[in-house]
């Protein structure tokens, strides 16, 4: 039987630096499927694959530069933003592990509230993701 595993539970890593414990991690896969239907049918005949979207987002609860770094082109050489790879790593023996790789931003966005802790999100976008289990 799998154990529960709890975000606390998981380190994130960008580009093999560990940038700590995320507060809440979003992934999404999308894989475009849509329905074929065959002329005086309800039902449909075949569902035909689309494109594959792979996108996320990243909340911490610190403010530093490091991934700001990866959503801003100012203060860099080459106008393209960076790709990097993002891992997820649970503490727990058998869960598993997820890469999204050739990942990009989309935004940045800190969040500074009055009474409750300052948090970073991050948006983004991945080529191709990866799993396997944490030993």
């Amino acid at each position: 039987m799998p154990q529960i595993m709890k975000g606390w539970n998981v380190k994130v890593y960008v580009n093999d630096v560990e940038v700590g414990r995320a507060s809440s991690l979003t992934l999404e896969v999308a894989t475009g499927l849509d329905p074929f239907y065959e002329l005086g049918s309800r039902k449909p005949a075949e569902l035909v694959e689309g494109n594959e979207e792979i996108t996320g987002t990243l909340t911490r609860a610190v403010i530093d530069t490091s991934l700001l770094a990866y959503a801003s082109t100012s203060g860099q050489t080459s106008e393209k933003l960076p790709y990097f790879n993002i891992k997820f790593v649970s503490q727990i023996t058998g869960n598993p592990t997820v890469w999204c790789y050739c990942c990009k931003a989309e935004t940045w966005s800190p969040d500074l509230p009055q009474d409750d802790f300052i948090t970073e999100d991050l948006d983004f976008r991945a080529l191709y993701l990866s799993y396997g289990t944490a030993s």
